[in-house]
């Protein structure tokens, strides 16, 4: 995965919004 969200955050905080 690798989703610009707070929940990608438990795998790549790619921004974390």
């Amino acid at each position: 995965h690798n989703f610009p969200l707070d929940l990608a955050a438990v795998e790549v905080p790619s921004i974390n919004g």
